[in-house]
């Protein structure tokens, strides 16, 4: 995770992240307005980091957007990119336009809210569980945890994170080191069983009748 989590920072900034940058795309033609990663001279996606700290509003927001905040810790775990997507479309201001149900609740999946696809976008590849890390802690610090416990937590869960990214690897190499194996391996379907290949056919011989 990016930036210093000492006490301090945390009890007067919140939890820095870093993510991608994003930028307003207007169509003249539809007047809809969607979202891209900002991208460097080079091409590359511009990171910045940015800080997830909760307010009073931000907390009635994720209350109302899961139905306590039970539910949307249980979220994080039974659909995490769903659940850390919302939570930073909220905290980053960019929930304001949530479709709701007819029944009046939030939409739950995000996809039609705009805010929802700007977060999605800005959360950089394989930073899901340090996202949801830094939300979890940011939580904490809102409900009155002491910040040098929640400097532990983001510890442990960076260490957590780092061991998922190394587990993964892992598996990744062995399944391409597998898949190479494989390659070298014969097509049995392309022999020709009892084939003699390595020999010529024998003439045919005649009888002269003598």
């Amino acid at each position: 995770m990016a930036g210093n989590h000492s006490a301090a920072v945390l009890r007067n900034k919140g939890v820095a992240i870093e993510v991608y940058e994003t930028v307003e795309v207007a169509d003249v033609a539809t007047e809809r307005v969607t979202y891209e990663v900002a991208r460097t001279d080079k091409g590359t996606p511009r990171v910045i980091t940015t800080w997830v700290r909760f307010d009073g509003n931000s907390l009635a927001d994720l209350e109302d957007a899961f139905g306590d905040l039970g539910e949307f810790q249980k979220a994080t775990t039974t659909n995490p990119f769903t659940a850390i997507r919302r939570a930073l479309a909220i905290l980053f201001g960019w929930d304001d336009a949530h479709p709701r149900l007819p029944d009046g609740k939030p939409e739950p999946s995000g996809r039609a809210c705009p805010g929802c696809r700007r977060a999605g976008l800005a959360m950089k590849e394989g930073g899901a569980n340090d996202y949801s890390t830094a939300v979890v802690a940011a939580l904490s610090l809102a409900n009155g945890l002491d910040p040098t416990r929640v400097v532990k937590m983001i510890e442990v869960g960076t260490k957590a994170a780092e061991g998922a990214r190394t587990a993964r690897m892992a598996e990744l190499d062995e399944m391409l080191d597998l898949e190479a194996a494989v390659a070298v391996i014969p097509d049995a379907s392309t022999s020709t069983a009892g084939s003699n290949s390595g020999s010529e056919p024998a003439e045919a011989t005649t009888s002269s009748g003598a």
